[in-house]
């Protein structure tokens, strides 16, 4: 059975090394561990096995990873056909959402493009702010509205 993160550093540093320590604090004391350094994750071997890599990207920030985007879709597809109100053939749902026809190659495209478009801006040393104005305006296909030319003695309540 696999020990816990806790029972782990017990046996490794003693009782008396971890008593009032967070979780954040546990797991650095076993990242400055030699053998813990090079160790692969679970989903780096099974990657592995099958001759792909895993490149961890920046945490905290899902619009540079387009499966969050993708995610959004399988989720919504998920919350529609997930009415049952009972467990049995949850997984099957599950499994039959990630293949649903919102989830096209052209959107995993357009999600990997848009991540492409935030890393580029992102090396210009634009913020988050400024990338989600420039996207808004590029959204609006005919420019910005024409100001409304409103009569003075006009009221402009509702």
């Amino acid at each position: 059975l696999p020990k816990g993160l806790k029972e782990v550093c017990k046996e490794r540093f003693g009782m008396g090394a971890i008593s009032g320590k967070r979780h954040e604090d546990l797991v650095e004391m076993l990242v400055a561990c030699d053998d813990f350094k090079g160790q692969k994750t679970i989903l780096e071997e099974q990657a592995a096995e099958r001759g792909d890599v895993v490149i961890f990207g920046v945490k905290f920030h899902p619009e540079l990873a387009p499966i969050e985007a993708a995610y959004r879709s399988v989720a919504k597809t998920l919350r529609i056909s997930n009415t049952s109100g009972s467990s049995k053939g949850f997984k099957d749902r599950v499994e039959g959402a990630q293949e649903s026809g919102d989830l096209t190659l052209e959107l995993i495209r357009k999600h990997f493009r848009s991540a492409r478009e935030y890393l580029a801006l992102y090396r210009e040393g634009r913020t988050l702010e400024e990338i989600e104005k420039l996207k808004a305006q590029k959204r609006k296909h005919r420019g910005a509205a024409p100001n409304l030319r409103i009569s003075p003695t006009r009221s402009r309540k509702g």
